[in-house]
C-alpha cells in the first residue's frame, strides 16, 4: 500500500456487493446510505467521483465543492456545472490509473489540495449561492408572469 494510514469511506446509497466486499480491506469503510453527508465531508482530505454516466446537476460534486474538498472526477461527474474548470476547480481523471495517481497527488501536496479547495467552493458560492440561486429563481418568476396572458384574463381573484 503506497499510504497505508490512509482510510477509505465509500459512502452512497446502493453498494453493490462488490463494493461491500471491500469493507474487509483494512482502512475501508462501506456505509451505503448516511444521514448526513456533511460530516464525511467535513473530514475528507480529498473527495473521489467515478462517475460514469452523467445527466443533471451533479449533486455530490457540488456538496464537496462547495464545503471545500478537493475533488478528483470523471467529466461525466461535473458535466451539469457549466464553466467549472478541470485543472482550475477539480482534477480530473478518466481511468483508475488516473484516479490513483491524482488522489495521491492530492494527499501529497498540501498547497494544490488548499488551492483547490479554495477555488472549488469560491467557484460554487459564486455560481451557486443562496443569493445567486434566488435572484434567478425570482427572475424566472417575473419572466413567467409577465408572459402569462389568456384571452380571457386571469383566472384568480386579485
Amino acid at each position: 500500500a503506497v499510504k497505508p494510514q490512509t482510510q477509505l469511506h465509500l459512502v452512497g446509497s446502493r453498494p453493490t456487493r462488490a463494493v461491500r466486499r471491500l469493507a474487509r480491506i483494512s482502512g475501508v469503510e462501506v456505509t451505503g446510505t448516511v444521514r448526513d453527508i456533511g460530516r464525511y465531508l467535513e473530514y475528507a482530505t480529498v473527495f473521489v467521483a467515478p462517475i460514469r454516466i452523467g445527466g443533471g446537476f451533479p449533486n455530490k460534486i457540488a456538496e464537496a465543492l462547495a464545503a471545500g474538498v478537493p475533488t478528483v472526477a470523471t467529466p461525466a461527474a461535473h458535466v451539469g456545472i457549466p464553466n467549472l474548470v478541470p485543472g482550475a476547480h477539480l482534477l480530473e481523471a478518466t481511468n483508475s490509473e488516473e484516479f490513483a495517481s491524482r488522489t495521491l497527488q492530492l494527499l501529497e501536496d498540501a498547497g494544490l489540495r488548499n488551492r483547490l479547495r479554495v477555488s472549488g467552493r469560491e467557484f460554487m458560492r459564486a455560481g451557486y449561492g443562496w443569493d445567486e440561486v434566488v435572484e434567478r429563481l425570482e427572475n424566472i418568476y417575473i419572466s413567467s408572469i409577465a408572459s402569462w396572458h389568456t384571452p380571457l384574463g386571469p383566472t384568480w381573484a386579485g
